[in-house]
C-alpha cells in the first residue's frame, strides 16, 4: 500500500483497521518502498479528475490520485482494490476510484473480486 494511503488510514481513520495498520510489525509489510513519479501523480489529477481542481477539490479527492499514480507505474503488476463503486456521470473532484482508473489504463476492481481472484474462503 502507498505511504500516503496508509498514514491516510492510521491519521484519520478510527478502530480494528486503524490499528491494525498502525502496528509497526504490519506497517513495516503494507507500505510500499517505492516512490511516487510526480508526472504520474500530475497526470492522474488533470487528466483523471480535471485540469483546474480548486483547492477544496483537491481536499475532496485526498490521496486517492496517489493510489492510481503508483500503480500507474506497475501498470502490468498492480492492480488497484476499492469499495467505491463506479459512477461514470460523476465529474471533476466527484469522480470514482474505479473511473479514474479505467480513464489511466489502471486494472481496479472491488474487494469482492480481489477475495474471488485469491481463490479466499471461510470455512
Amino acid at each position: 500500500m502507498p505511504y500516503e494511503i496508509h498514514s491516510e488510514i492510521a491519521i484519520s481513520k478510527k478502530g480494528s483497521l486503524k490499528d491494525w495498520v498502525s502496528d509497526p510489525a504490519i506497517s513495516k509489510k503494507l507500505i510500499l518502498e517505492a516512490r511516487i513519479d510526480p508526472i504520474n501523480l500530475d497526470k492522474v489529477i488533470k487528466e483523471g479528475y480535471a485540469p483546474d481542481l480548486d483547492d477544496s477539490e483537491v481536499e475532496k479527492i485526498g490521496r486517492d490520485p496517489f493510489l492510481i499514480g503508483y500503480a500507474m507505474a506497475y501498470a502490468l503488476e498492480a492492480t488497484v482494490v476499492t469499495k467505491e463503486v463506479s459512477a461514470p456521470s460523476k465529474q471533476r473532484a466527484n469522480r470514482k476510484i474505479p473511473d479514474v482508473c479505467r480513464s489511466m489504463g489502471v486494472h481496479c476492481i472491488n474487494d469482492f473480486d480481489f477475495y474471488r481472484e485469491l481463490n479466499f474462503k471461510t470455512i
